[in-house]
């Protein structure tokens, strides 16, 4: 079992923000399409596009130790014990 967070990474500040949309898994995310959704970033305050090309999703691997990022079509694999 996995445990899946969105962020959206406000275009203005940079900063990485909860994302209000919410996946079940890793496709869901790869299948969706999104368009025209916009979030008040909580820390600048500016309006910020949530879309794929500033979204991350992470999967945490459920007592398997390894943390599974994919933001802007790459994928990377962290050891979150090391």
């Amino acid at each position: 079992m996995e445990k899946t967070d969105c962020q959206i990474k406000c275009m203005d500040c940079g900063k990485w923000i909860s994302s209000p949309v919410v996946f079940g898994n890793s496709q869901s995310f790869f299948n969706s399409t999104l368009v025209g959704n916009k979030l008040k970033c909580p820390f600048c305050g500016e309006d910020t596009d949530c879309n794929k090309k500033n979204m991350r999703f992470i999967s945490r691997l459920k007592d398997s130790g390894f943390m599974v990022t994919y933001y802007q079509e790459k994928t990377t694999f962290d050891d979150l014990e090391n």
